[in-house]
């Protein structure tokens, strides 16, 4: 089945980031995202993190192998974001 996938190309970027911000708004953070993150910022969050996986090559390629990356990526970033911004948001208040 994947042999078939493998001759259709993959997502555009905008589709493939749409896809990215989608799993991670189903993930369960300890946090809410819209309570960290505007709409702009994590699709560019995304976005960024389809862009550093290269090339998105074949369907079946997005599927098996650079959406998986893709998502890992922005999940990684997402949490890092949300670490920095609550340590500063502790410095301001004087923690």
């Amino acid at each position: 089945m994947l042999d078939h996938y493998s001759e259709i190309p993959a997502p555009s970027l905008e589709e493939a980031t749409e896809q990215v911000v989608e799993f991670v708004k189903k993930q369960h953070f300890t946090f809410k995202l819209d309570d960290f993150f505007t709409t702009d910022e994590l699709s560019k969050i995304c976005k960024e993190s389809v862009e550093q996986v290269g090339p998105l090559g074949s369907m079946s390629g997005w599927w098996v192998f650079t959406s998986n990356k893709a998502c890992t990526n922005a999940m990684d970033k997402i949490l890092n974001t949300y670490k920095q911004k609550t340590i500063a948001a502790a410095t301001e208040e004087g923690c």
